[in-house]
């Protein structure tokens, strides 16, 4: 058994917060529009959208 390491590295003409509110905060409404066929919908199931919510 080996153990496989990858590092990429991207430049990106949006600022890192957007990057990060895009792929972390509205990951949930992004998901479904992105993969249609495989994700009809995100659901909070505890919590208020907060810190310590669960999808």
């Amino acid at each position: 058994m080996g153990v496989l390491t990858y590092t990429d590295e991207h430049t990106s003409p949006v600022i890192p917060s957007k990057i990060f509110k895009a792929s972390i905060l509205d990951l949930h409404n992004s998901m479904p529009k992105l993969y249609p066929d495989a994700i009809t919908s995100i659901k909070f199931i505890k919590g208020d959208d907060g810190v310590g919510s669960i999808k």
